[in-house]
This record gives structure tokens, C-alpha cells and sequence, in this order.
């Protein structure tokens, strides 16, 4: 099932343009960044410890503002008039 679900994925991240690579390191880091996500709320719940610590904030930021660039040039993509060829 599970190799299904990551076939299915990565025809889906070719098919729309998406790079497969970013999938891989996802697919490949998203357990790992898991299992250390959960060692480290059982040493202090709090969730807001990530967003004050100055590298995991600047992380988190880094993320957001990667995010919020590609959805920013989608939309100009998206509103840029078309430029035809003028005619001969």
C-alpha cells in the first residue's frame, strides 16, 4: 500500500510540474523530522518553543517565505497578459 500511495504521489508531483526531488527529500526526512519532533514535545510541550529559539525560528520563517513565494509567482504567472508575436 505504502509503495502504491508513493507512485501514485510522485506520477502526480511529474504530472503538475512539481520537482520530484523536494518530494524524495520529503518522503525520505518525514519520518526522521517525526520520530525528533516527538522527542522533543516530550521534553516540553510547548509548541511556541520552535517559533522563539533564533535557528528554529529563522527555519520556520525560511519555510513560510518559500511557501508564500511559489503560490506569489504562481499568481503572477497567473495575471501576466500574454505576449503574442506581432504579425509580419
Amino acid at each position: 500500500m505504502r509503495l502504491l500511495t508513493v507512485l501514485v504521489l510522485g506520477y502526480l508531483t511529474v504530472k503538475h510540474g512539481l520537482p520530484l526531488a523536494s518530494f524524495v527529500l520529503g518522503f525520505l526526512l518525514g519520518p526522521l523530522a517525526e520520530i525528533n519532533l516527538r522527542r522533543a514535545l516530550q521534553t516540553d510541550p510547548d509548541l511556541l518553543q520552535f517559533a522563539v529559539r533564533p535557528i528554529s525560528g529563522l527555519l520556520l520563517l525560511l519555510a513560510v517565505l518559500s511557501v508564500a513565494y511559489y503560490f506569489w509567482v504562481g499568481y503572477r504567472k497567473m495575471r501576466a497578459p500574454s505576449v503574442e508575436p506581432a504579425a509580419p
